[in-house]
């Protein structure tokens, strides 16, 4: 631009050319310190802002890269934009500075990727887009710059995708979706942008998969899912958009897999969970609007395999966990989502086999392990979830196999390796959890 306001006033000062019979006068730019024109075009009555005839653009390798013509300061007819190849990148048909007409870009290699028609700068009429490889990917009809009739998309391989009818820029009317094989994936009813009517879905085989109605956008009436055989496997019902009711599944086999309940959408009563021979596994009591939970789970013969609890949708209080003989497996407490307590494994037998307290979701004191037997295998002191303190390895025979310090995870401090008759066998001291002397003890 600074190189363009000082031709001008050179041309002013010290030639004053005359006009052409039209007034108009030729102006030339090239790129910085070259010969090497960058835009050919004439202005009127010496004014920069008012272009008039032909414009040129160029790249600096001396290729076109626009070119199109003025009418007094505004575009009129085809402008043509290129890429640095000399391909065709865009054409643009403009009246009074306005897109008016058809528009196409293309890529690098020449083909077509989208052409649309404009009205004053508006899209009204066909927008298409293609695929690189020349095959069309949509196609889209606007009105006054809304989407209004048929937008239908394509696959690469050139069949049908989707199909949507639109209205004033919104969804109204049957909406398609097809699998890239062919058939039929999804279709629904559009009013006014919102779901209202059918909707369902299908399997590859066209089988239906699910099917639920809506009322202006919201779920609304039976709602049922099938397998790919054609057997039903969910159903329900839902009012103003909220499932409500018995909410049933179902294996394959037509047994029945779970049943719930539910008030507006939230879950109400117990909910029974089945295996495929009818035999229950699990069973949830729900109350305070389905925050608070009771959970029982039972192993397939209908023994008691665990008891929980939620309070606020948080685990909370003492969850059990029991082996087939009924013996406890595990025993833990929450408080408020965390762990917070004593954690208790024991084995079949009814032998503890590790002791960890928690406090708020953190290990927090001395974890303790054991043997089989019920004798101590090993001490660790724990704070805020980090080894720190006091760290005993034992045998069965009761003996101190190893004992040293941690301090946040790490080794600090002499340790004492010994065998089973308790004669020390190594030392080795730490410094920052690396070895700094050892000393082997025949």
């Amino acid at each position: 631009m600074n190189k363009l306001i000082f031709l001008l006033i050179w041309i002013v000062i010290f030639s004053m050319p005359p006009l052409d019979a039209f007034g108009q006068q030729k102006i030339i730019i090239y790129f910085d310190s070259t010969d090497i024109i960058k835009e050919k075009y004439t202005i009127l009555d010496y004014d920069s802002t008012r272009i008039d005839g032909k414009y040129e653009l160029y790249y600096p390798n001396g290729q076109m890269a626009l070119t199109g013509n003025f009418e007094d300061s505004r575009k009129k007819g085809k402008f043509i934009e290129y890429y640095s190849t000399g391909i065709v990148k865009r054409e643009t048909s403009f009246k009074n500075s306005l897109m008016n007409g058809e528009m196409k870009i293309y890529n690098e290699n020449g083909n077509i990727i989208q052409s649309a028609i404009f009205e004053n700068d508006t899209l009204n009429g066909e927008l298409a887009q293609y695929f690189n490889n020349g095959n069309t990917q949509s196609i889209s009809s606007f009105k006054a710059g809304l989407l209004d009739g048929s937008v239908t998309k394509y696959y690469s391989s050139g069949k049908i995708n989707e199909e949507i009818t639109y209205e004033f820029g919104k969804q109204n009317g049957i909406h398609k979706i097809y699998y890239q094989e062919g058939g039929i994936k999804s279709e629904a009813r559009y009013r006014k942008g919102l779901l209202d009517g059918y909707f369902k879905t299908y399997y590859p085989n066209g089988q239906i998969n699910t099917e639920y109605n809506n009322e202006k956008g919201e779920r609304d009436g039976t709602y049922q899912t099938y397998s790919e055989s054609g057997n039903i496997i969910k159903k329900g019902y839902y009012k103003d958009g909220k499932i409500d009711g018995t909410a049933t599944t179902y294996y394959e086999s037509g047994e029945v897999k779970s049943l719930n309940y539910y008030q507006y959408g939230m879950r109400i009563g117990e909910s029974k969970y089945y295996n495929s021979q009818g035999i229950p596994v699990k069973k949830v009591k729900f109350s305070n609007d389905g925050k608070d939970q009771s959970i029982k789970e039972y192993f397939d013969n209908g023994d008691l395999k665990a008891e929980k609890f939620l309070l606020n949708d948080l685990s909370s209080g003492t969850w059990k966990y029991y082996y087939h003989n009924k013996s406890d497996s595990l025993i833990e407490t929450y408080t408020t989502g965390k762990l917070n307590g004593e954690r208790i494994v024991y084995d079949p037998n009814g032998i503890v086999l590790s002791q960890e307290p928690y406090v708020f979701g953190s290990k927090s004191g001395t974890i303790m392990y054991f043997y089989p037997s019920g004798k101590i295998k090993e001490e660790i002191i724990y704070k805020s979830n980090r080894k720190h303190g006091k760290y005993l390895l034992y045998y069965e025979n009761g003996t101190i196999a190893i004992q040293g310090q941690y301090n946040t995870n790490r080794k600090v401090g002499e340790w004492i390796y010994s065998n089973e008759n308790g004669s020390t066998e190594k030392k080795e001291t730490y410094e920052n959890n690396r070895i700094i002397r050892e000393e082997i003890i025949n």
